[in-house]
């Protein structure tokens, strides 16, 4: 798609104006603004795609999937900006006493007791990773038709039994790069003890390559 363009007189010249595409950007860490743990700043992916792109960014640390769809309905648009949407982990649920970003801790919260155990049996259940799984991926594909294109990231690789259940729409496309894997597969993940120190989970590298796939998608 072509960006509009508006056009200023001055004298005998043409100034011209270009409006920079709408992206709207759900997901968690991966694509947070404040996970600059490795002060990278303008070289986070994010940031780097802000500068192409007229970016609104809800992007928070530690949330799972329904929190981010939720977040996606509540802020569907009424023009057609482009998405770029993170499949967060299905094992972060959104409780009610639950803090967003601590969703990814549930586990912690419930020690050793009888809700750990009825909590790990549920997220071992296939039945049940299978059903979460394409719950997230088929809403949002529902949802594409109110955006230009969609770019959807999986954090863990998605099953080929999902993606054949899916109906996914022309304008939406399921990237091969899944995040959490790309993200340990850097070398400098083997450093990481304790809290991540790269921002978004990446170094400088992977950012740029992020940057570099998405803009290619959206601008195709």
């Amino acid at each position: 798609n072509k960006c509009h363009c508006q056009f200023e007189q001055r004298s005998t010249k043409t100034k011209v104006f270009y409006m920079k595409k709408p992206l709207y950007i759900f997901g968690d860490s991966y694509v947070d603004l404040g996970f600059d743990r490795g002060a990278i700043g303008e070289r986070m992916w994010v940031r780097q795609l802000s500068k192409t792109f007229d970016t609104r960014n809800f992007g928070l640390r530690g949330t799972g999937p329904d929190w981010n769809l939720h977040q996606l309905i509540e802020h569907l648009p009424n023009h057609k900006p482009h998405l770029l949407y993170i499949g967060t982990e299905i094992n972060r649920l959104n409780l009610r006493n639950t803090q967003p970003t601590q969703q990814a801790m549930l586990k912690n919260q419930y020690g050793s007791g009888r809700m750990a155990i009825i909590f790990d049996e549920l997220i071992s259940m296939p039945e049940w990773q299978l059903t979460e799984s394409v719950k997230c991926l088929s809403a949002v594909a529902s949802l594409a038709h109110h955006f230009d294109r969609v770019l959807y990231f999986g954090s863990d690789t998605i099953s080929q039994s999902v993606l054949n259940i899916v109906n996914i729409p022309h304008n939406m496309h399921v990237s091969n790069y899944a995040m959490t894997p790309l993200s340990i597969s850097e070398p400098e993940y083997a450093s990481v003890s304790g809290p991540d120190h790269r921002s978004n989970h990446y170094t400088e590298y992977n950012h740029d390559m992020l940057t570099q796939y998405s803009e290619e998608y959206f601008n195709a």
